[in-house]
């Protein structure tokens, strides 16, 4: 009894479960990234605007 063809098919299989691993892994770690990005800047834009309100809340007592 041949079970070369079954461990080919095997092994295919397992390389494109593999594949799709890899990209999904590689997705989420964009997501973090843009996540962390965007949170980054927003706290870096913010943060000069949330001074100058508070100035200026300041002078207005």
């Amino acid at each position: 009894m041949d079970i070369s063809p079954a461990l080919k098919d095997l092994d295919s299989h397992s390389d494109t479960w593999v594949n799709y691993l890899e990209e999904f892994i590689s997705a989420v770690i964009e997501m973090i990234r843009r996540f962390l990005c965007n949170l980054w800047n927003s706290a870096v834009l913010a943060f000069p605007m949330k001074t100058i309100d508070l100035l200026a809340f300041l002078e207005e007592e």
